[in-house]
């Protein structure tokens, strides 16, 4: 993974690090000077234009918005998004920016319910 990254982003790695994820795999890039998030997906169709689709609504909130989002990073061809094969499975495959701070899924199981009144104000969700 580490020489696909490097040929593909024309980066120098220091570490790699996986993190948790749910259906795809989320890798901690870091070189000396920045650290990134490369996800991998499941291939299939769908897959790619969900990550196609996530992509440019990034890059549109990078120009149009002030909010801190992460910032997707061009493969060495220019593309956001690229099928890949890692460790001899197809993969779809993309890196953004790294964003400092605590994952939300890491704060969930250390809060009373505060994380979610914060994320979704006063709306009320029924038990399932």
């Amino acid at each position: 993974m580490k020489g696909v990254i490097e040929q593909e982003f024309g980066i120098r790695l220091v570490e790699i690090k996986e993190l948790n994820g749910y259906e795809n795999k989320n890798y901690l890039i870091k070189t000396e000077k920045e650290a990134f998030i490369f996800k991998t997906y499941p291939f299939n169709t769908s897959n790619f234009e969900l990550v196609e689709a996530e992509n440019k609504a990034l890059i549109f909130l990078q120009k149009s918005t002030d909010l801190h989002t992460p910032r997707p990073i061009a493969f060495s061809d220019r593309s956001f998004t690229k099928n890949i094969e890692l460790e001899g499975q197809m993969l779809t495959c993309r890196l953004l920016s790294y964003l400092d701070g605590e994952f939300i899924g890491d704060s969930v199981y250390k809060t009373n319910g505060k994380l979610f009144r914060t994320l979704f104000g006063p709306y009320k969700f029924s038990s399932i």
